[in-house]
């Protein structure tokens, strides 16, 4: 009881101090707890896509621009798919998978 006496006391002298741990303690409590959100949505829970291993990036590479890669937009990847000879596209959900196809349209799986 007197350890909870003198605590209350030193709390009680040292306000200033006390509030900074405080602070201190909460913004490590909030900052794990930030933390975690993220690691849990992004690593732990699964994609929300019925195949997530079947997921691509399309992007083009440019060789003047010293082959930088660039994200190609949605717009052109329907384009393609629709004026495309050696690919077939399937329409699922608004979104559109890519089978691989050599020249002479075999499947390359």
């Amino acid at each position: 009881m007197s350890e909870i006496r003198r605590a209350v006391y030193s709390i009680l002298r040292k306000p200033a101090y006390a509030l900074a741990a405080l602070f201190t303690i909460a913004l490590g409590i909030g900052a794990n707890t930030a933390v975690y959100t993220v690691v849990r949505s992004v690593l732990l829970e699964p994609l929300p896509f019925r195949e997530p291993k079947a997921l691509v990036q399309v992007w083009e590479t440019h060789p003047e621009l010293h082959n930088l890669q660039v994200s190609v937009p949605t717009s052109v990847v329907r384009l393609w798919s629709s004026n495309c000879l050696h690919c077939e596209a399937n329409r699922i959900n608004d979104s559109i998978i890519f089978q691989r196809l050599d020249a002479a349209g075999n499947d390359t799986k």
